[in-house]
């Protein structure tokens, strides 16, 4: 991967079962290696013309590339663990994941029981660094939940609608009246994501 300060992962999600059910075509192939994405031609021997249809390549490049069949603990720890190992040592970080509506964004940072996504292997990861640090060093730890949906900022636990954003030379830039949640053990930061959750908006899917 690049040292850039920013990075640009892609994960291709395969086929759902609606697309499979009117034979749509996967016209992506992933080359990891080279970190690129390649959008082919679909498969038609004819166009409108009724003419031979021309083959053509688009050819995309990123910091890093995965495939239909990874795992999410495979996008973790080859794109994610280092982001948040960083936090661990005073860095600002922050993981953006965007894509249409049913691309697959909430299985990639939720999961499911066995292949769990990166909001649970980040908890692991900030606990298992605590867990190696001397008694003699205290940590405090809080999480906050916040949406931001039509330019309107919400506390997803309080449940606290149109909070501004502000500037102190002291926090720098912050939300305000924005809720904190001491959490003392990973089930803790659980609760805080379990908890916000329950009154995030949820997109309907095509």
């Amino acid at each position: 991967m690049s040292t850039e300060n920013i990075k640009v992962i892609v994960r291709c999600r395969p086929l759902n079962k609606r697309e499979i059910s009117f034979n749509a075509q996967n016209i992506i192939t992933i080359n990891s290696n080279a970190g690129q994405v390649i959008v082919n031609s679909p498969d038609k021997t004819k166009t409108q013309n009724d003419t031979p249809e021309e083959h053509f390549q688009q050819i995309f490049t990123f910091d890093k590339v995965f495939g239909t069949q990874s795992m999410n603990i495979d996008l973790f720890n080859q794109s994610f663990k280092s982001v948040v190992q960083a936090v661990t040592q005073g860095y600002n970080a922050c993981i953006f994941t965007y894509g249409q509506t049913g691309c697959g964004k909430t299985f990639t940072m939720t999961g499911e029981q066995s292949n769990v996504g990166y909001i649970v292997n980040s908890f692991d990861c900030i606990f298992d660094y605590i867990s190696t640090l001397p008694n003699s060093v205290q940590i405090v730890l809080k999480a906050s939940y916040i949406e931001i949906h039509n330019e309107k900022i919400k506390d997803l636990v309080t449940n606290l609608n149109d909070l501004s954003v502000n500037e102190s030379k002291e926090l720098g830039i912050y939300v305000g009246n924005l809720s904190e949640h001491l959490c003392y053990t990973k089930t803790d930061l659980q609760i805080v994501r379990q908890d916000g959750y329950k009154t995030e908006i949820q997109l309907q899917h095509a």
